[in-house]
């Protein structure tokens, strides 16, 4: 599960708790099936019983993820509630109609910030036509074919109110791709960009 996919589905308040319950700067990774910090530089996991650091018995977070189905990054998990945080306190949903008619260029430090927090509000709520809660959760978060960054989907309803395609937009990030990058899945699976 991803951390974006958490916070849709377990809501901010539950994402900001696990954040804020980290016991220290070494946990990389959230398991919600056990409650468990999980640490991926001395391959490690939180013992709440213990208050202490065990040894965990594995080599990775692969093996980590192949055992317990729901396993969070937390460093993304944490960028995503601060960037929701830093969202809320400059005026929500307007901040970012006002972010989308500034060119990066044309920013300050302040305002790429705010423009990326824009992005992982984005990314995790969507834009655009018909996102309802219950229609986001029916269509995953996809990568980006080009740098691999999850892209929430905007569902796109014809007349009839039948899914006439899931969109997907990804944001420049200027390395793997310079403008936005956009790509569809049609109802029969196919994708088109």
């Amino acid at each position: 599960m991803s951390a974006i996919q958490y916070i849709q589905k377990f809501h901010i308040t539950n994402a900001r708790k696990v954040v804020e319950g980290s016991p220290d700067r070494t946990a990389s990774h959230y398991v919600v099936d056990t409650d468990t910090y999980y640490s991926e530089d001395f391959l490690t996991y939180f013992d709440h019983s213990l208050d202490d650091w065990e040894t965990a018995d594995l080599n990775s977070i692969d093996e980590l993820e192949t055992i317990y189905e729901l396993v969070i990054d937390l460093r993304i998990l944490k960028r995503l509630v601060e960037s929701l945080d830093y969202v809320n306190k400059w005026g929500g949903l307007q901040i970012i109609n006002w972010t989308k008619s500034f060119d990066d260029q044309d920013l300050s430090e302040e305002g790429l910030k705010m423009k990326q927090a824009v992005r992982d509000y984005e990314s995790i709520y969507g834009e655009g036509v018909s996102n309802t809660k219950s229609e986001i959760s029916e269509y995953p978060c996809l990568e980006c074919p080009l740098c691999e960054r999850l892209s929430a989907p905007r569902v796109v309803i014809d007349k009839n109110q039948a899914v006439k395609y899931v969109a997907y937009k990804c944001p420049p990030d200027h390395i793997n791709h310079g403008d936005y990058y956009k790509w569809k899945i049609m109802p029969n699976g196919e994708l088109v960009d």
